[in-house]
């Protein structure tokens, strides 16, 4: 529901900021009695063990990490992209101004004059 209307709202259909709220009262109060729940065991109710207790410390833990490292994996990603684009465009630079033409403006252009081995500069 909240995906869904969040793509209808942001397309502007009729309802969407509807579906979108109705999503997150949904989730919100999901998450509530989720952890409602889960502290009245623990306090109230004494129903966690030792064992349990590990299993749910171990998972919170194992959740940060996985957003810690869903991060770095984004930030490698877009560094190498941008790296790797600017890499291409110096060859390209270096080679034309190795032949010492001007090839015109079209980047594929240059790419394919430079990269012909009879062409000498």
């Amino acid at each position: 529901m909240l995906t869904t209307g969040g793509v209808l709202y942001m397309h502007k259909f009729i309802g969407g900021d509807r579906l979108l709220l109705t999503g997150l009262f949904v989730i919100l109060y999901s998450m509530y009695t989720w952890w409602r729940d889960v502290i009245r065991e623990a306090t109230f109710e004494d129903q966690h063990t030792s064992a349990v207790q590990r299993g749910l410390r171990l998972g919170m833990i194992l959740c940060a990490l996985l957003r810690l490292l869903f991060c770095c994996e984004i930030r490698q990603s877009y560094t190498h992209s941008y790296s790797t684009f600017c890499g291409s465009i110096s060859r390209v630079a270096v080679t034309v101004m190795c032949c010492g033409k001007a090839l015109g403006d079209g980047g594929v252009r240059l790419s394919i004059i430079c990269q012909d081995s009879s062409k000498r500069c």
